[in-house]
């Protein structure tokens, strides 16, 4: 995904990797900027990959250690239980309408693809 704010364009700042099952995603890789979290654009990336996607929760192939604790806050923060095991889901109902007060509103597109070499 890409992102811009009022500064100017950031570029890609997400790439996320999974497999659908269904209605759930698992996400088996997902890449952020260091610059673009806690912006808020971690729960837009989201919400814009489960609505692609059409799921109805997303798991995280996730094991929290101590190294890793800013991501187990972010999971537990959309009601995921990191501590409880390996793949926390999010119910995808959390990234609509109301559950989204307060968190700001960014656009963002997918990034486009690469080009093939010949």
């Amino acid at each position: 995904m890409s992102y811009e704010d009022r500064f100017g364009p950031l570029g890609v700042v997400s790439a996320l990797v999974g497999q659908v099952d269904g209605r759930r995603l698992t996400v088996d890789g997902w890449v952020l900027s260091c610059r673009a979290f806690s912006r808020a654009i971690e729960h837009h990336v989201l919400a814009e990959v489960a609505r692609q996607a059409g799921v109805d929760e997303i798991a995280f192939d996730f094991v929290a250690t101590e190294r890793n604790g800013v991501v187990a806050r972010f999971l537990a923060s959309m009601g995921a239980d990191p501590e409880r095991g390996p793949s926390p889901t999010i119910d995808a109902a959390a990234f609509s309408g109301s559950d989204m007060v307060g968190v700001p509103s960014v656009e963002m597109e997918p990034a486009p693809a690469a080009a093939s070499e010949e």
